[in-house]
């Protein structure tokens, strides 16, 4: 959200959020996207490991 330069009150009237619902929001979306990149990482340093 951030990165694509949308800004809170686009995003706040496109998904009906108040304030405090985008922020929960894009908490949620920046966890799930660490997660995500560990996850990916880890499949990384794992598959060369067996290599």
């Amino acid at each position: 959200m951030d990165s694509a330069n949308i800004s809170d009150e686009k995003l706040q009237e496109e998904f009906s959020y108040d304030a405090k619902e985008l922020e929960q929001a894009k908490f949620k979306l920046y966890k799930k996207l660490k997660q995500d990149k560990t996850r990916l990482e880890f499949r990384e340093s794992s598959r060369d490991r067996q290599a």
